[in-house]
Formats: structure tokens, sequence, C-alpha cells
């Protein structure tokens, strides 16, 4: 049985993409207006005049990039007209930066360097970026770019080295530190992504690094003792509401959790006056798990720019064709992120019986996450589901399976029992299915019980065992009690399974 994405508890936490694409989409767009304590930046003012005493390229490239976060690029447009008219070859970001610096509207549009999901688009950029680094080993945003492509082929290590040469090259800009706080907590070590934007330098005066440090204390079970801060920040609104985005929904979400709806909503709404693409994925988060009724400027058009909220605000009104497509771009943009891949194999197996669609995903998802249960059920599932039994075999065993509980367990003793089906032994094969089911007895949530039980009488079926009528007309009817619509495709399919005159149940597809 596939696992349902785990969407209970969404935080702001800072999206990790490849440099030219967050350029495009504004996330290091200068904060615009001026605040005195920008003007304090000790880090910013060494650097200027570095480049006055020098006027070298690298001291020109490290100027522009400090300018761009910190919203002084008025000051470097002489720095940015040196680094363009500098003799090639010289590294591509500091171009871009310097593009920016000098026409701020030229990449509005650009959203063409999504990550790199398959394999050999990885392996063929990170060959790339080693030789400009060759070149260039001052390229701070290469190394970004570098440790990006190795995490989404689950080389952890390589990724880590290339991060800290980043934040020792760059430690007080907002992109370095955004990137290398969700790199970490994308290894499963919050407290360190907290740490790095906690001490980041610029904390206090920037918004997006303000946003990430109140969603990562909550990942890392810790206090933020910057919300009275930011709510002065978000209060006094000296910079322009997309670079509030982020933090008014960071803040906005510690509201509602702790039931001040009223604020909450404010916030909220705040956030979305000009949002960024996490901000609204948040907001369609909270519409759908906490509040529906209220959040003044939310419907569901606003969700397209976000391929994650679109995904899911697609999937829960059963447009199942637009919800794995926007699953599968949102895999594009976080491509070491588990969520999506989860998400999208769910959709792909459950409502839309498309098993290779299905393997597909997860396949990718496993790349950066080798050890994710759910992308390896999910994997073992539709492999099992699409003939093929011993790439479903080999998956399934990966799972650690000692420490499962709770609905994990239903979910595994589920793909155990199909298994054991697909391996024409299905004495065993229904012995797991009802420990499935009566594992998942004691959740207050059915909806993983109504699963078992659907996919357990499709194997009845599919069987044509004495007891499978039965078996299906008990799983449709405890089908009807929940709404999700996901649910009721499945109870369609087992409804419509060798009903019709004359068909034979389906054989067991052949391996390949």
């Amino acid at each position: 049985m596939p696992s349902v994405q785990d969407d209970r508890d969404r935080k702001v936490v800072p999206r990790w993409r490849r440099f030219r694409r967050a350029l495009s989409m504004r996330e290091l767009a200068p904060l615009s207006v001026r605040t005195p304590e920008a003007s304090k930046d000790l880090a910013f003012e060494t650097r200027l005049q570095d480049w006055r005493d020098n006027r070298t390229f690298s001291f020109a490239a490290d100027l522009i990039a400090s300018a761009l976060v910190l919203g002084r690029s008025e000051e470097v447009h002489d720095a940015a007209q040196f680094v363009l008219q500098s003799p090639r070859p010289h590294p591509h970001a500091a171009d871009l930066v310097a593009k920016r610096i000098l026409e701020p509207d030229s990449f509005l549009h650009e959203t063409d360097m999504p990550s790199p999901v398959e394999e050999q688009d990885a392996r063929r950029l990170i060959h790339s970026i080693r030789v400009r680094l060759h070149d260039d080993p001052r390229d701070t945003f290469l190394w970004l770019d570098f440790a990006l492509a190795y995490e989404c082929l689950g080389f952890r290590r390589q990724a880590t080295q290339a991060i800290e040469i980043a934040l020792k090259q760059a430690p007080d800009n907002r992109f370095v530190l955004r990137s290398a706080a969700r790199m970490f907590l994308h290894q499963d070590d919050a407290r360190r992504a907290h740490d790095i934007l906690r001490m980041a330098p610029g904390l206090k005066r920037d918004p997006w690094l303000l946003a990430g440090e109140i969603a990562l204390a909550s990942a890392a079970e810790r206090k933020s003792y910057n919300i009275k801060h930011s709510m002065r920040v978000l209060d006094a609104a000296r910079v322009r509401p997309f670079h509030l985005s982020e933090l008014a929904s960071a803040v906005g979400t510690l509201e509602m959790e702790h039931g001040n709806r009223k604020k909450g909503r404010r916030l909220l709404h705040l956030s979305l006056k000009d949002p960024t693409e996490n901000a609204i994925a948040q907001v369609a988060w909270l519409v759908r798990k906490v509040d529906s009724a209220s959040i003044e400027g939310f419907s569901p058009d606003l969700v397209n720019p976000s391929p994650e909220g679109a995904a899911w605000t697609l999937a829960l009104s059963g447009e199942w064709a637009k919800a794995l497509q926007a699953s599968k771009d949102w895999l594009a943009d976080q491509a070491f992120s588990s969520r999506p891949a989860i998400c999208g194999s769910y959709i792909a197996c459950v409502p839309m019986d498309e098993y290779e669609s299905g393997m597909a995903i997860a396949k990718r998802g496993v790349r950066a996450n080798p050890h994710d249960f759910s992308l390896l059920n999910n994997y073992a599932f539709a492999a099992a589901q699409a003939g093929r039994l011993d790439e479903a075999k080999q998956a399934f065993a990966r799972i650690d399976s000692r420490n499962i509980a709770g609905l994990a367990r239903t979910v595994w003793l589920a793909t155990a029992g199909l298994l054991l089906y697909r391996s024409n032994d299905p004495v065993a094969g229904r012995e797991y299915y009802l420990k499935a089911i009566q594992c998942a007895e004691s959740d207050t949530d059915p909806k993983y019980r109504i699963l078992a039980n659907l996919f357990f009488a499709l194997e009845e079926l599919r069987i044509a065992a004495p007891d499978a009528e039965r078996r299906r007309r008990e799983a449709i009817e405890t089908a009807q009690k929940i709404p999700d619509v996901d649910v009721k495709a499945l109870a369609q399919r087992v409804q419509k399974f060798g009903n019709s005159p004359g068909k034979p149940f389906r054989s067991v597809p052949p391996e390949r």
C-alpha cells in the first residue's frame, strides 16, 4: 500500500534552488529600502573600501554579491560595470549578479534553471561546475550549485564540503546562509541548520533570515527569541511586501498554532500581498489543515505559482492529471526533497493507477533520500503492480522494519501482503493484510484502514478468491464513510474490477 504524504506539520523553511533560478524568482533582490541598521554593516563597508583601494575583479565580485542582498546596489554600479567589462573567463554567477544590479527587472520572468532531477543531468552539472571551479575556486555561487547537484544524487559528504566552502567564502550572504541551512535540515541536522541562521551576522535586519530562523527553530524543537523583533519588522514595513512575505507567513503560522487566529490571519493576509512561492505553499497548507474559512486574500487560483501548493490543491479537487504534473514540477524545483516524490508517487499509484509513473517518481526521490521509508515502500508497491516483482522485493528489503510503528507499520504490513500475493502465496498475503487492518484500527484516522481494506479486496478479486465478493462489498461500504477523493477513486476501481460481463479477472503481469 502506498504511503500517504506526511503533510501534518509544514514550516516555512528556506527553499534551496540553483543560483540563477533563485535570482530569477527575486529571492536575491535587494531589500530596496535602506534601514539605519543596514548602513552599519561593517563587512560591507570593508568590502567597499577594499574595492576602492584595489579595483580588481575578485574585490568587485565580492562587493556586488553583498550589495545585492543588503539593498545597497546603488553604491556599487561602478563595480558591476567593472565585472561585466572584465575579460573572460570569469565566474558566470558574477555576471548574473552584475546584470541584476544594473538591470533589476531583467530576470523577473526567467525560471528555466530547475534542480537536476535526473541522474545524468546532475552528473553533467557536476562535471561542468568542476571545470569552472578549476578556473575560479572563489565563485561562491558555483559552490552552492555544486552542493545542490551532489545532494540530489545523495552524495552528502561532497555536498557538505561544497557548502562549507561557500560558507567560508561568504559567511554573511543571505542566499548562502539559507541554502546551507536547508541542506543541513535535509540531512536531519536541524540544530545545525538553525544555528547557521541564528548566528547569522545580518539576522536582525533581513526578514528572509528571520523567517528561516523562526521556521528552523520549530524544526529543531527550540524556541526562537526573534518573534517580537520580527513583529516590529513587519509592523514597520520598511521594505516591499515581497521581502516580508515569508516572515509574515512564519510568524502567522506560529500565531495560528498558538490559537491567536485573528492575529495569525492578519499576518497571513500580509504574506499574500506579494507572496513568494514558499509563502503561497504555506498558506495553502494552513487552509487545508488549520483554518479553511477565513484567510483573506487566498483563493485556489493563487496557488498556481507554487507547484507544491498546486499539487495539493488539485489533488483535493480530484484533478489527478494536473495534480500529478504539479507534483513533478515541485520535484523539479526541490529535487533533493522527499515530499514531492512521495506526493507524486502516491497520486500516480492510488487514484491514477499509473504504476510506471509512480515507480519513476519514487526512484528519483530515493536517489537523494536512499533510506526514506515512504519512498522505498511506494517504489516497491508500484514495481509490484507493474509486474516487476524482483525490483519490488529489492526495494522493500532496503527498509529497516525494526523501528517502524504506527501508521507506517500499517503501510509496511500491507505492502508485505501485496508482495506475498504477487509471489503466489495468498495465505501469507492474506495474513499480512489482516495484520495491517488490525494495526490501523488503533489510529483515530480511518483512512489507512480503509485503504488497506480496498487493496486487500483488489488482491482477493485478482486471484478470484472464494471470499472476494464479500471483501469487495465491505471495503466499498467502509470507503463511503470518509470524503477523501483519493479513497473514492480507489473504491471505484475496486467496484469495477472484474465486473464487466464475460470479462475475466486480470492475471498477474509478467516479469520484465
